[in-house]
């Protein structure tokens, strides 16, 4: 996928890799496994993300997504990546509560809205993403 003449990447990882999905950059790492590791929240919407809702959800957090948007990612203090000689990814994540929320506003519910699935209203916390839930 190109926005604004950049290349968004699709890396597949393996469960021992210590992460489900993520995003870097402009590389969205994903596993077969990629539900696991989550918490069950209220209005988290577990049981309506499939994988495409998730790779959307990542979009958002690549740079090529936040462009297309004419917006920058909100990433503070960065995660970092790792990948070794056997291609074994290693991924550490902290939370960034502006950016999930950037994620969740203008890529995960307005898919969700074209889609007619519920919108997410939780990530960290129940109810924490701010209305409006769909950003515009």
């Amino acid at each position: 996928m190109a926005s604004g003449g950049q290349t968004v990447e699709f890396a597949h990882i393996t469960e021992d890799s210590g992460m489900v999905t993520g995003a870097d950059g402009n590389r969205i790492y994903y596993s077969d496994d990629f539900l696991s590791g989550g918490e069950d929240l209220e209005g988290d919407e577990a049981a309506t993300m499939t994988f495409d809702v998730v790779l959307v959800h990542e979009l958002g957090h690549t740079n090529a997504g936040a462009a297309a948007e004419g917006q920058t990612t909100i990433m503070g203090k960065s995660p970092t990546t790792s990948i070794n000689s056997s291609g074994e990814v290693t991924f550490t994540r902290y939370k960034n509560y502006a950016e999930e929320f950037r994620a969740v506003r203008f890529f995960e519910n307005r898919y969700r809205q074209e889609l007619g699935l519920p919108l997410r209203r939780s990530y960290f916390d129940v109810n924490d993403v701010p209305k409006p839930l769909v950003g515009n």
